[in-house]
């Protein structure tokens, strides 16, 4: 409107008209700056819960590692044991080959 035939009501009028897309834009920017937040947010979740998942995968990739570990001790334990008794029956045939020959000989003088 030209400025004469403006009414006394009409400048606050205009002013709260442009005042409106100022606010609108306010408005839109918190809209977009919470949005992102949220985003943001979702993305930090997303991270923390995958790097709890790959926590728990590298514990439970350490335990089965040293379960294999423990077990291949135990099986070369259990095998040096089995040896070991193996060696001390020949041992122990040995000794008893002798004493029977040791008493026969005996037994013939």
């Amino acid at each position: 409107r030209p400025r004469e035939a403006r009414e006394p009501g009409d400048e606050q009028e205009e002013d709260a008209e442009r005042a409106e897309p100022a606010e609108s834009e306010q408005e839109r920017r918190a809209s977009e700056a919470r949005l992102r937040a949220q985003k943001e947010q979702a993305a930090l979740r997303a991270l923390q819960e995958s790097d709890a998942q790959g926590e728990a995968a590298r514990r439970e990739a350490r335990r089965v590692k040293l379960a294999a570990k423990e077990k291949e001790k135990a099986e070369k334990e259990k095998e040096r044991a089995r040896r070991e008794a193996e060696r001390k029956a020949l041992l122990d045939a040995r000794r008893a080959e002798k004493a029977e020959k040791a008493a026969a000989e005996a037994a013939e003088a």
